[in-house]
């Protein structure tokens, strides 16, 4: 099955995701942006110079048998394959360390007949015997790990030979078979896939694979490697989202056969989350989950049983013990372990508060107005959490919100990757947010901190359901911003008498969670604002409001111009002719949700 990075929506994915069960493999197209090019580069940096035409020279075959993986390539893959890995593996990964090129060529090196590279580095030419990746590793990593092939150039010759449904097998061959081995029919027919520019190829580190069609063509390849979470790799784990542990638990909710279960198991297992074992038929990848468990709680006997019982004994000609003789004595990494664990308590402790800022070129002001909103909420005692969207800017506000985040701020970063206004920007802060009460506000640090405070403060003591506002007043605004504002609330107020605020716009605006869910807000632009006003009368909140003194902005400029009047009007004329109907009808709260907050 072949996919298109550029198309993956929702159904693909899940028919990739179905393919790779059964299968193994996965063939992507569409990849030269996000995986050819930053190999290449990645490739040439390390020889410094292009490749050469003839067989390479001990140092040159060295270096390319392993390049160090640098940080900017990692977080490029996994940007690009991240909802793949995501499904695949699950969402706490680790990128190999390095990564292997490979050159094949005809008269060049013999057939590679060992698994990892030796001495002379002759494995970058020579032809890879049929192989397990996770079998043939000299140190136990994850038999759920994937392994990314991609060609740099195009050559029919030399093509990477799969054998699908080997995965499903178990360990079948402690370092190799030759091409032409009598079991191999037993495995069904081979799949050759030739190198290309732009395609690449993901697969289980079960699958039986190796080098197929010698010829005379020169082929360029690499190959790197993911892992779910491991406890014997000491390198860095990287969150695929800002949520890995509710991606787990989804993961498994929707992970029917064993090979999509077994990394998320596996996952579970090593932040000792799932100690009891699974059931696991024998040869099956779900063993080396339980193994993990066993490992992860120190019942080291009953883990070995549970690795031996992955040895398909009906193909292998490896006896157990050369499984266990390898893998079974390494140490875990608890340091790795650990600071999984803490990334996932950290996304568990919800905080109290969730305030979502939309960030449209607001490099100027950040640097000020978040860390003051952070201070005064740390002096009250109340756990924050700050929910910045970069919006679609043109200038430094995402780096600036890396930067925060960096200096160990409770932020969370969003993205909008086109701005549309600053509805959007708000709606996609929502669906990151975890606080039991949610809301937002503006980045200028028009309302300053301790108002903030006082009006959370506000909400929390209210005992049925409500929303929270601010009403500003000796506001600092521009003639042009004052003007529409007055037109809009005079507007608002008039035909939709009576409102419970003469500042529809103003926020900050805060709610329990749930009733943010309730509203079901749409706008994309400022009308994010008066729909959050209008719906909170069908539902029965009562709106509370905070006058607070308008500061000028801490940095940068508004965004409001006087064509927001012509996008007000047909906002307005939108919500009294169609949205009000249809959602009056499916709104109100029900007894059990008005009663006193929590």
């Amino acid at each position: 099955m072949q996919i298109d990075l550029a198309d993956l929506g929702p159904e693909q994915l899940e028919a990739a995701a179905l393919h790779y069960e059964e299968q193994g493999y996965l063939l992507l197209g569409g990849v030269e942006e996000a995986v050819t090019t930053p190999l290449r580069l990645v490739v040439e940096q390390a020889l410094g110079s292009g490749l050469p035409e003839g067989p390479l020279e001990p140092q040159a075959r060295r270096k390319l048998g392993r390049v160090p993986t640098p940080p900017p390539l990692a977080a490029a893959l996994l940007g690009a394959l991240g909802p793949l890995l995501e499904r695949l593996i699950g969402p706490l990964v680790h990128v190999s360390s390095t990564f292997h090129t490979q050159v094949k060529m005809p008269g060049a090196a013999p057939a590679v007949d060992h698994g990892g590279y030796q001495d002379d580095y002759l494995e970058v030419h020579g032809r890879y015997l049929l192989h397990q990746d996770f079998a043939g590793a000299s140190i136990p990593t994850s038999p759920s790990a994937v392994t990314l092939w991609a060609g740099l150039n195009s050559c029919s010759d030399w093509r990477l030979r799969l054998c699908p449904g080997s995965h499903r097998r178990g360990l079948l061959c402690h370092r190799w078979l030759e091409l032409d081995d009598p079991r191999l029919p037993l495995l069904g027919d081979p799949v050759d896939i030739a190198a290309r520019p732009g395609e690449a190829v993901l697969f289980h580190a079960l699958m039986l694979h190796g080098t197929a069609s010698p010829g005379p063509g020169r082929r360029l390849s690499c190959d790197i490697r993911f892992f779910p979470l491991c406890g014997f790799l000491p390198s860095q784990v990287h969150a695929l989202g800002e949520r890995p542990y509710a991606a787990l638990s989804a993961g498994l909710a929707r992970a029917g056969g064993p090979v999509l279960r077994a990394p998320l198991l596996e996952t579970q297992a090593w932040l000792g989350d799932r100690l009891a074992p699974v059931e696991a038929p024998p040869h099956s990848v779900l063993n080396w989950a339980n193994y993990a468990a066993c490992r992860f709680r120190g019942a080291g006997e009953e883990a070995r049983q549970h690795l031996e019982r992955m040895v398909n004994t009906s193909f292998s000609a490896d006896p157990a013990s050369v499984y266990t003789a390898k893998f079974h004595g390494r140490a875990v990494e608890q340091e790795t372990l650990a600071a999984a664990r803490q990334r996932i308590a950290a996304e568990l402790a919800a905080p109290e508060l969730s305030l979502v800022v939309p960030c449209y070129n607001e490099e100027a002001c950040l640097e000020t107005t978040v860390p003051a909103l952070a201070e005064a909420f740390a002096r009250a005692g109340v756990a924050l959490e700050l929910v910045l969207v970069n919006n679609g800017s043109t200038d430094r506000t995402a780096e600036i919100i890396d930067r925060l985040a960096a200096r160990g701020l409770p932020v969370v970063k969003g993205s909008v990757a086109v701005n549309q206004g600053q509805g959007l920007g708000i709606r996609a802060g929502l669906d990151l947010a975890r606080g039991r009460v949610v809301g937002w506000i503006s980045a200028d640090g028009q309302v300053t901190p301790e108002a903030v405070v006082e009006l959370y403060r506000l909400l929390r003591n209210q005992q049925v359901p409500a929303l929270a506002k601010a009403r500003r007043r000796n506001r600092h605004d521009g003639w042009v911003r004052r003007g529409v504002s007055f037109l809009y609330n005079a507007l608002i107020g008039a035909l939709f008498f009576p409102m419970p605020s003469f500042d529809i716009n103003c926020n900050p605006k805060m709610m329990p969670a749930e009733v943010a869910r309730r509203m079901q807000l749409e706008s994309s632009d400022w009308f994010l604002e008066a729909e959050t006003m209008l719906k909170a009368r069908p539902l029965g909140l009562e709106v509370i409001e905070l006058e607070v003194l308008d500061r000028p902005r801490q940095g940068g400029a508004s965004h409001v111009r006087s064509g927001t009047v012509l996008e007000f009007l047909k906002n307005l004329a939108a919500w009294r002719l169609r949205r009000r109907r249809r959602w009056h009808r499916h709104s109100s709260l029900s007894r059990h949700e008005r009663s006193p907050q929590t």
